[in-house]
């Protein structure tokens, strides 16, 4: 029988597997679409521990498989992209905790911005 914390931890598990596959849903769909990956799916993928190039690389050569499947006149299914999904799933799993663990939040670009837009609010609002 499963224990509560046990089944606690496999729901955090399928958040954070679905909030990957998510990512990663979206900046394929850039790719196809523009050919790059929008700042605002890239921000995405840092947020994730997921280092933009690497997702971008992994994406180009699934769609690099899939056009060779096309000009081979077979069609990849939608089960395939899923397949995909679910591998970067399984593959970038544990890239969360570089932001999670991260103690010193000045390492993180995006924070440390964060923090510099905070301070400079706070030095208009005291003058």
């Amino acid at each position: 029988m499963a224990t509560e914390e046990k089944v606690v931890s496999l729901e955090g598990n399928t958040q954070v597997r679905s909030h990957i596959r998510g990512v990663f849903r979206k900046a394929y769909r850039d790719m196809v679409m523009f050919g790059y990956v929008t700042a605002e799916h890239m921000e995405e993928l840092e947020l994730s521990g997921i280092h933009p190039q690497s997702a971008m690389r992994v994406i180009k050569n699934y769609m690099n498989g899939c056009e060779e499947m096309l000009n081979n006149e077979m069609m990849p299914s939608i089960d395939h992209l899923y397949i995909f999904l679910d591998d970067m799933a399984d593959n970038f799993f544990e890239a969360r905790h570089a932001v999670i663990n991260d103690d010193d939040p000045t390492r993180n670009y995006l924070i440390k911005d964060k923090l510099i837009l905070d301070e400079e609010e706070q030095e208009e609002a005291s003058e």
